[in-house]
């Protein structure tokens, strides 16, 4: 078998073979034994299209290009403005020089066969520049705090020079409360917030401290008022209440630290009692007022939910053969409990006429004071507090009616059933008004 021997800088580590023919190389100290068959054939270098000079960097240019083949390996030399300056260089090789500097580069491939010239790529050294001295921020004369915005305030300003480029923070009476991050932020504040606002300039060479301006924080004011089974509210306070069957919530609306509340229980019914002749008058007295609470100041947050109850008014009561009390009214609750009025009594002032019935008044609770007030009449008065309550005379059936039915909290009026023709006449006594809850802010 006929062994060629070459000079590539391959290092064969290993010789295989099949039968008698080996198939890979085995380097020899500097050589390497090839079978004849396979022997690389020599070949001078082809040329190279791929050269670039770099023109991005500091005062080096970078030189790369991809291998020009050829056999035995070739070599590559660097040449500048078309004389050599390196020789036997490798693809990523950097050369020095002081920019600004600009020439022409191309390398040349070489091996025993010829050589091979690459294409010619202009490149680039450029001067380092030191950065300049530090500066200090300067002034900002725009700087704009907003006083019109519920719930928040909205700082503007324009960004100023300085070296490093600044930072910026809001003071609010000349004290730091933080990083703002661009112009256009908007801060949350409590409504009724009022501030002297500026914005300060910093970076490590010194700050600045802009304009002064005042920012408030707006207030909306609302209004609420919740019954049994609905409430009615101005603008700000629509959205903020639901409601069923007397139980409720209410959401704080945002901007709203702080609201003030009136709660008042239902009243309690009047009482009954039947008139079965005209020798006796046996009325009913009108229910007790239910208890109140009036503007209770309290703290809240914004979006803060506050569960309610609305007492519903005593039912009125009915007997066709003896006296009955009314009932009591239900409780009203918003954050304080406040009781239901009690129902109406009965008495006989033995005169059965609806006009000169028996007078009986409710007492109105008020948490520990000596406040009070007054329930319904025999006479056809409303609850204290209340509307009036109405006088009707039924002369077709002899039956006269006399009732009255307070609004939210008063007692109901008594009922008195008058048998002027000596016919037996029934009637039921009036309602306690139901409880109420209103709710101010603003």
């Amino acid at each position: 078998m006929a062994i060629y021997v070459g000079t590539s800088m391959v290092a064969w580590t290993a010789l295989l073979a099949v039968g008698d023919k080996p198939i890979v190389a085995v380097k020899l100290g500097q050589y390497e034994v090839w079978p004849t068959e396979d022997a690389p054939v020599n070949a001078p270098p082809n040329p190279i299209d791929d050269f670039s000079a770099s023109s991005n960097t500091i005062d080096t240019i970078k030189m790369t290009f991809g291998p020009a083949g050829g056999f035995p390996d070739p070599i590559y030399n660097l040449f500048e403005n078309g004389f050599e300056v390196v020789t036997d260089i490798a693809t990523g090789y950097v050369l020095d020089r002081t920019g600004p500097y600009t020439a022409d580069y191309h390398v040349e491939a070489v091996n025993s066969q010829g050589s091979a010239d690459s294409n010619i790529d202009s490149g680039t050294a450029h001067e380092y520049v030191p950065p300049p001295p530090g500066e200090a921020p300067g002034y900002i004369s725009n700087f704009s705090a907003t006083d019109d915005e519920i719930g928040q305030i909205t700082f503007t300003f324009s960004t100023t020079s300085g070296n490093p480029t600044p930072t910026y923070y809001i003071f609010e009476d000349g004290t730091d409360k933080g990083r703002i991050y661009s112009s256009g932020e908007t801060w949350e504040y409590p409504g009724g917030h009022t501030a002297n606002f500026q914005v300060q300039a910093y970076n490590s060479t010194g700050d600045t401290l802009s304009n002064t301006d005042s920012g408030i924080s707006a207030t909306i004011s609302g209004l609420v008022i919740v019954d049994f089974d609905g409430y009615s509210a101005d603008p700000g306070g629509e959205g903020t209440v639901s409601i069923d069957n007397g139980i409720g919530a209410f959401t704080v609306p945002a901007g709203v630290t702080s609201v003030r509340y009136t709660v008042q229980g239902a009243g309690g019914s009047g009482a009954y009692r039947s008139c079965p002749d005209s020798s006796s008058d046996e009325a009913g007295g009108g229910g007790r007022a239910g208890g109140f609470l009036n503007f209770i100041a309290i703290q809240v947050a914004p979006g803060e939910v506050i569960p309610f109850t609305i007492g519903k008014g005593g039912i009125g009561v009915w007997n066709s053969n003896s006296a009955v009390n009314g009932n009591q009214g239900g409780t009203s609750e918003f954050q304080n409990i406040v009781g239901g009025g009690a129902g109406g009594t009965w008495s006989d002032d033995n005169n059965c006429s609806y006009d000169l019935g028996a007078v009986f008044s409710g007492i109105f609770e008020y948490a520990n004071t000596n406040f009070f007030s007054y329930g319904g009449e025999a006479s056809g008065a409303g609850g204290a507090g209340g509307q009036p309550g109405y006088a009707d005379l039924h002369n077709e059936s002899g039956m006269g009616v006399v009732s009255g039915h307070g609004e939210a909290g008063s007692g109901g009026g008594a009922r008195v059933v008058a048998d002027n023709t000596d016919v037996s006449a029934e009637g039921i006594s009036g309602n306690g008004g139901d409880g109420q809850v209103v709710i101010t802010w603003g």
